[in-house]
């Protein structure tokens, strides 16, 4: 069974402030672990979504078969990074307010799917239709304090 796990967090539980996005924390994508990948896989493809902004894409990476780790704040070797809906690369979570719920999900595919640098998540999703063998999921959330001005207007309401 494919398991992804995190040092910098577990499952659920908020994200440090250090994989933050821009005007939040330092936008250092996490360490990420995977195992239990199944035989015959070719590739990963890593994703981190919002599941509170429908559709918005902070990360996409196709990564060689043979890894099981993306170091904190660097890929390994032969990986192809993605466009995600602001950035191509890792874009930590900055949700303007509210509690967010972010999921990292890496998916083993029987074949590395040939994608340009920069790909988009349609490119990526047809690309991989049909390719999964197996895959996991790691969840966090992050809600940004108010500030004094943001608690200002919802006194104002």
């Amino acid at each position: 069974m494919l398991t992804l796990t995190s040092p910098a967090f577990r499952d659920g539980e908020p994200i440090p402030k250090l994989h933050l996005g821009p005007g939040h924390g330092r936008d250092v994508s996490p360490a990420l672990y995977w195992s239990g990948a199944p035989a015959g896989t070719k590739a990963f493809a890593l994703t981190l979504t919002d599941e509170d902004a429908p559709g918005y894409q902070h990360w996409l990476v196709v990564l060689p078969g043979v890894v099981d780790q993306t170091p904190e704040g660097t890929l390994p070797p032969g990986s192809v990074a993605g466009m995600g809906t602001r950035a191509q690369g890792y874009e930590g979570p900055c949700p303007p307010s509210g509690l967010h719920h972010y999921v990292f999900t890496i998916a083993a595919l029987d074949v590395f799917p040939k994608l340009r640098k920069g790909f988009d998540v349609d490119e990526l999703t047809d690309a991989i239709a049909g390719h999964a063998l197996a895959s996991a999921t790691l969840g966090g959330t992050y809600q940004p304090k108010l500030g004094l001005r943001g608690l200002a207007r919802k006194l104002r309401g």
